[in-house]
Order: C-alpha cells, then sequence, then structure tokens
C-alpha cells in the first residue's frame, strides 16, 4: 500500500495540520514507502505536497525527499536513468514557483537527479545553473546552504555545485560544456567582483 497504508496517511494529515516534521515522522514514512523498493508518482506527489506544507523540517527529511523522489524519477525511468519530457515537466512543477526552484531542498534534489540520471532534458541542467548564478548574484545564502555567501562573490561551495552540475552524469554528454552553459559561465564571472573570486573559481 505504501505510502497510502493508514499509518503513513496519519502522518501525512499530523504534518500537513502541524506544518513540520521530525525525524519519528520521517521514520515512519520510510517504513511505509519503502518496503517494495519502489515509489510510484502519486506516492511522490504526496511527498511534495507535504514538502510544500512544511515551514519547520529537518534534514533527515530533506534527504528522505531526496531519495525517494529520486529513485521514482531516475531509477524507475523506463528505459532507467533517462527521463522523459513528460517526467521532467511533472518534476519542474513540483520543484519550482513561478520559474524559479523553490528552494535549497528543491535545489539538492535538481542537483541529484542531474547525478544520477542518464539523460534528462538540458532545460533541467540549465535551470539548476540558473539558479545557482542568481544566488550568488543576489546574496541568497538560504539557497545555496552557505551562511557566508556574500552578493556578487562566488565561494568555494558555489563553484563545488556548479562543478556537481556541468560534469553530472545527464549534463552535456558530462564531458563537454555546452556554449550556453559556457555563456552563464561567463556572464556570471563578468558580473561578480574581481577582487573576492576564490582560486577555486578561477
Amino acid at each position: 500500500m505504501g505510502i497510502y497504508a493508514a499509518e503513513s496517511h496519519d502522518v501525512l494529515s499530523t504534518i500537513i495540520k502541524k506544518k513540520a516534521v521530525t525525524l519519528t515522522d520521517v521514520l515512519v514514512l520510510r517504513r511505509q514507502v519503502w518496503p517494495d523498493g519502489a515509489i510510484s508518482k502519486s506516492e511522490a506527489d504526496m511527498l511534495f505536497r507535504m514538502h510544500e506544507a512544511v515551514e519547520n523540517g529537518c534534514a533527515e527529511w530533506d534527504d528522505f525527499l531526496v531519495e525517494a523522489v529520486t529513485t521514482c524519477l531516475v531509477d524507475q525511468a523506463h528505459p532507467e536513468g533517462y527521463v522523459s519530457d513528460e517526467d521532467a515537466a511533472w518534476f519542474e512543477q513540483h520543484i519550482t514557483r513561478e520559474g524559479k526552484v523553490a528552494g535549497a531542498a528543491a535545489l539538492e534534489l535538481l542537483v541529484t537527479v542531474l547525478e544520477r540520471a542518464v539523460h534528462v532534458p538540458h532545460r533541467l541542467e540549465m535551470l539548476a545553473l540558473e539558479t545557482v548564478c542568481h544566488a550568488v548574484l543576489t546574496g541568497d545564502k538560504a539557497m545555496v546552504s552557505n551562511k557566508v555567501l556574500a552578493k556578487g562573490v562566488v565561494g568555494d561551495p558555489e563553484v563545488a555545485l556548479l562543478r556537481r552540475i556541468l560534469y553530472s552524469k545527464a549534463g552535456a554528454r558530462s564531458e563537454a560544456i555546452s556554449l550556453d552553459e559556457a555563456t552563464l559561465i561567463y556572464d556570471l564571472s563578468a558580473a561578480s567582483e574581481p577582487g573576492t573570486r576564490c582560486s577555486a573559481w578561477t
């Protein structure tokens, strides 16, 4: 029955009502979602619904969401690892708000999908790159989980995140950088502060 089992349904209702998720909640959901080793689209939809409702989460919840949705989208794809345009559209609908990635957990999920998949529509990779670049240029510390991020300054954490995206398995053949990717990185370099660039960025 997966996530629609009575116990997990009760947890769902409780989480949505209290707008918070705890480690105990995550353990219950793991026990209900993973017995069959698979997660359906409807179950993933429900997890996204929970994520949207949560205002006070925990690291275990973010990890669980990433693991569960990646399994659904990548590991259970046919053929395995190939994310179709239809599935990509479903995924985008859940992780974005008004065309922007909806928070650090959603960005980590997107990057993990890029790393685990064999192929995804190129727009997903560009969405991830654009999100990181926008976070740097606006100083959005929460988006890239960097408490010391300074507006317009590319630091080691951001470089590491960009590397994960650019050289992901599902990237532009994972061994080459496409023109639109290179243009985006060049534009970020031109807009960032020259005297504060970390050595990794150079």
